[in-house]
């Protein structure tokens, strides 16, 4: 092998080593009964909240059992489009739901978010 072929062969070991580390520590619910809360904000700017409890490791699967929350699962995960009853139709009016985590914007989906006890989980609808 020549010394590109050898780095190159490093690096992607490397790489392969790295992204298995973190999907064996990355982030993981604690096991037992969270309590939680959800708030949503709807088009209408009205806000409603809910407290919640759930031994669900997911926030996804935690909401969606609750029924508070419902849509399609695709390669990238569950895809939102209702929450609390109200749709967001993004090819209509360029509305969807944004997803947050304690007031800040989730940098992963919902099903991938890991419930926390005490989190706040916020669903605002959001017109682009």
């Amino acid at each position: 092998m020549n010394k590109k072929m050898l780095a190159a062969a490093g690096i992607l070991a490397a790489a392969v080593g790295m992204g298995g580390i973190y999907l064996a520590a990355g982030p993981k619910a604690a096991a037992g009964t969270k309590k939680y809360e959800v708030r949503v904000i709807h088009k209408d700017g009205s806000e409603k909240t809910f407290q919640l409890t759930s031994d669900d490791e997911s926030v996804g699967t935690a909401l969606q059992k609750e029924g508070i929350i419902h849509g399609n699962s695709t390669a990238s995960g569950l895809f939102v489009t209702e929450v609390d009853g109200e749709t967001a139709v993004y090819e209509q009016d360029k509305a969807y739901w944004t997803f947050m985590v304690n007031g800040e914007r989730s940098a992963t989906g919902v099903d991938a978010t890991p419930l926390e006890d005490g989190a706040v989980y916020t669903w605002q609808y959001t017109v682009e």
